[in-house]
């Protein structure tokens, strides 16, 4: 199984307890959105391996979460292994227009300057998220602020914005 309609969950960095039992460290701001899971995909040399969860407790900012088939000795090897639920699983939040994982390789479309180029991720920064996009090569940075987005078109893959005066010109040198 490969990532496409998958989104990453977070990943495993300690066992505890004697029956296996894993730490995921969730990378999620409500983890109360995830207690109902039913299955996580790890991912395992290069692709994703699904496991039944039977038993879940939501922690602050982990998830404690027993897997079917799991023991305390097989558990120590699962250390360090990134964790991806379906993107069927991601909770449906009347407050988010899109997450960030949504937006990688969406064309970005400036109202000046026409198209930019593609997103090839979102840094999360402590006071703001900026866009990183590929523009045939060069990266360009943009701070993911409401002001400056105009507009998505999820059937498209275009994201609209309209970046500040003088900004995309620092990286085209137009």
């Amino acid at each position: 199984m490969n990532r496409n309609n998958f989104f990453y969950f977070g990943k495993i960095y300690k066992t505890f307890g004697l029956k296996g039992q894993l730490l995921i460290k969730a990378d999620a701001d409500d983890l109360k959105l995830y207690k109902n899971v039913a299955h996580f995909f790890l991912m395992i040399d290069g692709g994703l391996v699904p496991f039944l969860v039977m038993e879940l407790t939501i922690r602050q900012d982990s998830v404690l979460v027993l897997l079917e088939g799991m023991n305390a000795d097989r558990a120590v090897k699962f250390t360090g292994i990134e964790v991806y639920l379906p993107d069927s699983d991601m909770p449906k939040r009347e407050d988010v227009k899109y997450y960030f994982h949504e937006i990688v390789g969406y064309t970005i479309e400036d109202t000046k300057l026409g198209i930019i180029g593609i997103v090839k991720g979102v840094l999360e920064h402590t006071h703001q998220e900026v866009l990183e996009i590929d523009h045939n090569g060069i990266e360009i940075l943009l701070p993911l602020v409401d002001e400056f987005i105009e507009d998505i078109d999820k059937k498209k893959k275009i994201l609209y914005v309209n970046a500040p005066e003088g900004l995309l010109d620092l990286y085209l040198n137009r």
